[in-house]
């Protein structure tokens, strides 16, 4: 399973329930590595896609604590037992598990960080204002940076993409 996110210099990634920044060239990469995968949320990010609903081309997956909330074309699971249940059914299907995203936000991906393999950052210049922050990688002994692109500048927003990568095994699912 990987992660994916945008964070800032500071980890920050959201503010009063949105992105800190809508940069178009991420929204674009975002979709194109997770279209034909599995993405896994909590009711809050569903609460910022589109019309508040699954995002096509994937199969989507929400973790909440709500076991009756019902959405159309997406599957809940209010813990991360039945979670990783339906994870099992995915791979079964023939989802790898490099195609089983985590896309946030921060509760979702601090509980699943010990379960992921590799995480794709989107990583802005600057540091924004955030009550949201995904947990600080400089400062995890278990991922290390492995690929970093050039810095690219859309209006006036400087990212570059990171890869980590897990170095010390992760928890078994």
């Amino acid at each position: 399973m990987r992660a994916i996110v945008a964070v800032d210099r500071a980890y920050g990634i959201g503010k009063d329930g949105g992105l800190l920044r809508h940069v178009s060239a991420d929204l674009k990469r975002f979709k194109q590595i997770t279209t034909g995968g599995v993405v896994i949320y909590g009711r809050k990010t569903l609460n910022t896609f589109p019309g508040k609903r699954a995002l096509p081309g994937r199969e989507n997956i929400m973790l909440t604590k709500n076991a009756e909330l019902f959405v159309p074309n997406v599957q809940t699971a209010d813990s991360l037992e039945r979670l990783f249940e339906l994870l099992d059914k995915m791979n079964r299907k023939g989802f790898e598990r490099d195609r089983m995203f985590v896309i946030g936000g921060g509760s979702v991906y601090e509980q699943l960080l010990p379960f992921v393999s590799e995480v794709l950052i989107t990583r802005f210049a600057d540091i924004y204002e955030a009550d949201r922050h995904f947990p600080n990688l400089d400062e995890n002994e278990q991922f290390r940076l492995i690929e970093k692109s050039d810095w690219q500048t859309e209006g006036d927003v400087s990212f570059c993409y990171e890869t980590w990568r897990r170095v010390v095994p992760d928890v078994s699912v």
